[in-house]
């Protein structure tokens, strides 16, 4: 309801909405990506089993490592 109220959407915006994300396309995705995402902030959170998962992400480029232990102690990185 708060966004009915603050963008002054009907409910017959909200009813079409479903139709308006289904026609878009990739190009208009990552056009949209591009504009809004800035890369050299984003933030990175993968957990897992780093004996499983470390050799997948080495040579991914995902910028700086950190490491942390499940009691959120830096191993490394």
């Amino acid at each position: 309801m708060e966004s009915l109220v603050q963008k002054n959407r009907t409910p017959e915006y909200w009813e079409a909405h479903p139709d308006r994300l289904q026609a878009l396309t990739l190009d208009d995705v990552n056009e949209i990506a591009v504009r809004l995402l800035d890369v050299e902030r984003m933030v990175w959170t993968i957990a897992g089993d780093l004996s499983k998962i470390e050799p997948q992400l080495t040579g991914l480029d995902l910028g700086e490592r950190q490491v942390l232990a499940p009691d959120g102690e830096q191993l490394y990185g």
